[in-house]
């Protein structure tokens, strides 16, 4: 053809709108009219941008970092009209009594005086107790939930109650033993300066026996119970972040290799980072629904995405991972066939590829691909100082709330994990989860410098999405 046909569709259809988003070609452009916004997203994901900034980021030589702080400073994007869950349209009630619930206690919705009673009566042999009535159809209604053990503690396991989830006294005594242990060791070696040179020796054998018995870590201060109340404010985060994560990145028929231009290395680089730029603003998007990232400084917003958020795209891709045929997969497929010709276009070196498939497949077997798991470590991550292993990463205006950020949602990822499968494997799923973060900040870095270095001297630099600009510390 002599020249391009250039053709508008304005349509309300949204199978017909994801249907061409799929299927684009790097010059189609999608623009949401509404509220006069811009979404370009190949995931179709509503990345709200005004488009003025979006015209001003496809300019060449542009302040990528002074435009993506305008962009974070715009208006909040709309939430999903699922997102928000709110406390009034659930009844928050005893599921065992009836009586008011404060919470989820040993994985059912429950009052406090049914997750005492429980926590005292969870590894009691049921046979072993009697009925009142002999029956065992005893009503355990608010008014009368003291007058038959048997039925109480039966209902309690009938609703959903763990026992693994409360210690028995075999393992009080256990644990009793250990930290008496572990305090006279810690004695011991704080009087004994040659014995605090084998520490770190001593941590690397730590992450090294993931798959030993890890009793001795992270124990509850409670003598008690192995997990007390999950709060219900803490469940109402939970669910609200789900929802999000899930409307921004929930897309297991998209394969990143799909939309590259495997004609050369040139078009297959601009490709490349046309795709992760998409990614990126659902991050972003997905980030602005928190208040806690919203209220920070916007050069702090900066600096997290900048320096934090590259680190993040593994665990995107461990959520939409596809064992039968995966860009990341190690059998033999038609997607990783298409990475690897990637990776041989643009002469990358194989090893990072082998790490990155390495380190998605360990985030597959450790979070089963859990939304809720995801969601919270990937929060936890961005708000995570020197992730990035960046040496000029700047100081932030407000360190503090971003630290109790941080802390706040690591303590919300430990509850759930507890909550969800006990103390004892939430422990070994923890030691695992920091081995591949480690492993993240490692292989990261290094793909980071390899392009840097191979974007920075080529010809093409001013076609990198400008979000993979700034990303990748070359705008």
């Amino acid at each position: 053809m002599a020249g391009q046909t250039k053709l508008i569709i304005v349509t309300s259809n949204e199978d017909l709108i994801r249907q061409i988003t799929f299927n684009k070609s790097l010059n189609t452009h999608i623009i949401d009219l509404d509220n006069n916004q811009q979404s370009s997203s190949l995931l179709t994901t509503g990345n709200d941008m005004n488009m003025t900034i979006l015209d001003k980021l496809f300019e060449s030589n542009s302040n990528n970092d002074l435009l993506y702080k305008d962009a974070l400073d715009l208006p909040r994007p709309k939430k999903p009209k699922t997102n928000q869950i709110r406390k009034k349209s659930i009844d928050l009630v005893c599921v065992i009594c009836g009586d008011r619930a404060i919470g989820y206690n040993y994985d059912a919705l429950s009052c406090n005086s049914c997750k005492a009673f429980f926590r005292r009566n969870a590894h009691q042999p049921t046979a072993k107790i009697r009925c009142v009535t002999g029956q065992g159809q005893c009503s355990v209604g608010n008014e009368v939930r003291r007058k038959c053990t048997r039925c109480r503690l039966n209902k309690c396991l009938a609703m959903g109650m763990r026992r693994d989830f409360v210690m028995s006294e075999e393992q009080k005594q256990e644990r009793r033993k250990k930290m008496e242990e572990n305090q006279t060791m810690t004695m011991n070696s704080s009087s004994n300066p040659d014995q605090q040179t084998e520490t770190l020796d001593e941590i690397d054998q730590l992450l090294m026996n993931i798959n030993e018995s890890d009793e001795n870590l992270l124990f509850n201060a409670s003598d008690n119970m192995l997990i007390d109340i999950f709060p219900i404010d803490d469940w109402f985060t939970i669910q609200n972040i789900q929802s999000s994560f899930k409307s921004y990145f929930h897309h297991p028929d998209v394969q990143c290799t799909s939309f590259y231009d495997l004609t050369d290395r040139s078009s297959a680089l601009i490709s490349w980072s046309r795709f992760s730029s998409e990614v990126g603003l659902c991050f972003i998007n997905f980030f602005r629904h928190l208040d806690e990232f919203e209220n920070l400084h916007v050069d702090d917003r900066l600096i997290l995405i900048k320096y934090n958020m590259f680190s993040l795209y593994p665990f995107c891709k461990c959520y939409n991972y596809n064992a039968t045929n995966d860009c990341c997969s190690l059998n033999e497929c038609e997607q990783g066939e298409k990475q690897r010709i990637f990776f041989q276009l643009c002469e990358l070196s194989w090893d990072i590829r082998q790490s990155f498939t390495n380190i998605v497949g360990a985030l597959v077997h450790i979070t089963d691909q859990d939304p809720i798991f995801l969601s919270l470590i990937i929060i936890v991550l961005l708000f995570s100082r020197g992730l990035s292993m960046c040496e000029d990463e700047p100081a932030y205006k407000d360190a503090q709330t971003i630290h109790d950020v941080q802390s706040r949602y690591t303590t919300i990822l430990w509850n759930y994990m507890v909550n969800k499968q006990g103390e004892a494997i939430a422990q070994k799923q923890f030691v695992q989860l920091i081995q591949v973060i480690l492993q993240i900040q490692s292989t990261v870095k290094q793909a980071r410098e390899i392009l840097q270095t191979k974007l920075i001297t080529s010809e093409i630099v001013d076609k990198i999405a400008p979000l993979m600009q700034t990303v990748l510390h070359i705008s």
